[in-house]
């Protein structure tokens, strides 16, 4: 499917690439009429590759979701009356180390000595860190809607876990994306700030829907 969904693309680049060869005169049309068979298959090859990976993160994501909610569904039926998962308290620790860590790095700015070593070290600790909060904040957000353990207030809250994970990978994308833009030195250090803010953003606000809709934290 990856690599079908990937045409459309394929056609797109071989049209800018023959549009491109088109406006070329002299020698560099000669080059470029005799480079073009070649770049074909690789460009298709290419474009097959990354459809083919698409496809696999795809299934591969379907798998954990389907796990999670089997585990989710096994902590109900093991602990139907209390709070059938404890992922959320790595979410709400995240929710009060980020922005200490942040504040100190780049609000104290330790220049030198052990200030600006223990900053370094706080920022060895705070990615993974984070990237274990997406983890409990995606099996939390799981284990509610399978549970279903929701007051009513209005409505029912169902936690859309793709809403809370996915918030933070795209932050990660696109403040890469406007670094390399802006050349940026590390754009893809500027994209995991980005990540750990948008972590945090997505972390209060569903730890605030999770206190008043199920009662914790």
């Amino acid at each position: 499917a990856g690599v079908v969904g990937s045409v459309p693309a394929v056609l797109r680049a071989i049209a800018h690439m023959l549009d491109l060869a088109w406006s070329l005169s002299g020698w560099r049309a000669a080059v470029a009429a005799v480079l073009f068979p070649v770049a074909i298959p690789i460009v298709v090859g290419l474009f097959a590759l990354s459809g083919a990976i698409g496809a696999y993160v795809g299934d591969w994501l379907a798998t954990r979701i389907d796990r999670a909610r089997d585990r989710a569904r096994s902590r109900v039926n093991a602990n139907s009356d209390g709070d059938v998962s404890g992922w959320w308290r790595w979410v709400a620790a995240y929710s009060l180390v980020a922005p200490a860590v942040l504040l100190y790095v780049f609000g104290v700015r330790p220049e030198g000595g052990a200030g600006f070593a223990l900053s370094v070290l706080a920022l060895f600790v705070l990615v993974p860190f984070s990237v274990v909060t997406a983890v409990a904040l995606f099996e939390d957000a799981v284990t509610l809607r399978e549970a279903g353990r929701v007051r009513e207030v209005g409505r029912d809250w169902r936690p859309n876990y793709w809403a809370y994970v996915g918030a933070p990978l795209g932050a990660y994308a696109l403040v890469s994306l406007l670094a390399t833009i802006l050349e940026s030195a590390n754009p893809s250090g500027d994209g995991v700030y980005g990540f750990i803010v948008a972590l945090w953003l997505s972390a209060v606000v569903y730890l605030n829907g999770r206190r008043r809709h199920v009662g914790t934290p």
